[in-house]
């Protein structure tokens, strides 16, 4: 990939991820001992459509998704870990 190339898409990428600024960032295993821990994690896919096409996490919420939830069971998400 060329340096443009990325360069546009971690700009596309901090966009996407805009409305989720301050949230801690996690790695796969922070995420898997926070669920082990007992804690509820909430996965939030803040990729494309089609990038969302080609793999996604098991239980992963799109932004659609995630914001349905937080209206359904705004308990829960104020609760929750959030992992954009």
């Amino acid at each position: 990939m060329s340096t443009s190339r990325r360069d546009a898409a971690l700009a596309e990428l901090r966009a996407r991820t805009a409305g989720f600024a301050g949230l801690p960032l996690a790695s796969a295993s922070d995420v898997i001992s926070m669920q082990q821990g007992g804690r509820d994690v909430i996965l939030i896919d803040v990729r494309s459509p089609p990038e969302r096409a080609v793999s996604t996490l098991p239980g992963a919420l799109d932004q659609h998704s995630f914001a349905a939830l937080a209206r359904e069971e705004p308990e829960r998400v104020a609760a929750a870990v959030l992992v954009p």
